[in-house]
């Protein structure tokens, strides 16, 4: 049985059952509208090193940020896929009050470094503790019915639409 989907993905995460195990979660993003092509989105530092492009954790103002967001192709409709101060074994079990409550730097666009476009389809990966261990090291915060909301890694990749280019692992980010 695979690492169980988030609440806030449950809806437009299509889970890949072959690749995922009980500590993986491997599937693509589709809209409630069925389109499975989005104008990928950030709230972070775009690095290219060595010829690869991806994404940091990036310092607005004195806040850290790292967002992830897609906002549908076909129907417009915006989907919120990672923020660290709410997702993930930091933004869940760690989190600041204070800080869930700073209002979020506007969305940037990803666009593909070969052709330049900004539709892609779009994979994601998220890997957890298995409800043992993540409620014995959850304490009192996590629960039967929440501990995989605690995941402790993820990772975005792009794959664009016009050109083909990718996957391009945009975000691999370690949660805790």
């Amino acid at each position: 049985m695979p690492y169980p989907t988030p609440k806030h993905l449950k809806d437009l995460f299509v889970t890949d059952r072959k690749d995922s195990t009980e500590h993986e979660l491997h599937g693509t993003v589709r809209c409630g509208c069925s389109s499975e092509t989005f104008h990928p989105l950030y709230v972070a530092n775009r690095v290219e090193d060595r010829g690869q492009h991806f994404l940091q954790v990036v310092e607005v103002g004195e806040q850290w940020f790292c967002r992830i967001g897609a906002r549908c192709a076909s129907c417009g409709r915006e989907h919120l896929l990672f923020d660290d101060h709410f997702h993930g074994w930091n933004g869940y079990v760690c989190t600041d009050a204070q800080v869930r409550l700073i209002q979020r730097p506007p969305f940037q666009e990803w666009v593909c470094h070969k052709c330049g476009a900004t539709t892609h389809r779009v994979a994601l990966s998220i890997q957890g503790e298995d409800i043992d261990s993540a409620l014995t090291e959850g304490e009192d915060t996590l629960t039967e019915a929440d501990w995989f909301e605690a995941f402790g890694w993820i990772t975005v990749d792009v794959t664009c639409s016009a050109c083909g280019c990718g996957p391009t692992r945009i975000i691999d980010h370690e949660t805790m």
